[in-house]
């Protein structure tokens, strides 16, 4: 969920994947290859062309698929931020991860186009919602991302008023 940081020159909107998450995460990713451990390793099979065999293989390799998922959540988990900031004029957007190199992009405040929610839809569950900025030159940047559209639609109305602030500021 995202989290606001606000003082008089800049309003920021940081969603970070805490290290404790990223351990837990780590963590369950080992409980699936008890899976092929103990299906494949332990009975010490000498057989490999039996339907049995199979079978174990097949379940073996999900479970090394499920366990590669909870991996890859907690190395790729990406941490964002989003800054305006009245002083400098700017909106700069930071993403990183362990995995990922630190991505950082700077626009002037005047070149933002829009402020609006994304909406994510799942096929299995309800949607999630996430603040949109839309620059002139077509790129976007989303914050991260709630179950909650009120919260989204809280965050997009400071998103707004500060915006509004550092233009009635201006003038």
């Amino acid at each position: 969920m995202p989290r606001i940081v606000e003082t008089n020159e800049s309003l920021e909107i940081q969603d970070r994947m805490l290290p404790l998450k990223r351990v837990i995460l780590f963590l369950l990713s080992l409980i699936p290859l008890l899976a092929p451990y103990r299906l494949l390793i332990v009975p010490d099979w000498h057989d490999y062309l039996n339907p049995h065999f199979l079978f174990v293989a097949f379940v073996s390799f999900g479970a090394l698929m499920v366990s590669g998922l909870f991996l890859w959540a907690a190395i790729a988990g990406l941490n964002s931020l989003m800054r305006f900031n009245k002083q400098h004029n700017t909106f700069t957007y930071i993403a990183d991860a362990p995995v990922v190199p630190i991505r950082k992009y700077e626009y002037p405040i005047g070149s933002i186009r829009t402020v609006d929610i994304a909406t994510h839809d799942w096929s299995d569950g309800p949607p999630s919602y996430s603040l949109k900025i839309e620059m002139e030159d077509g790129h976007h940047f989303t914050s991260g991302s709630s179950w909650s559209r009120t919260v989204i639609e809280e965050v997009k109305e400071r998103v707004a008023f500060f915006l509004d602030q550092r233009i009635a500021g201006n003038t």
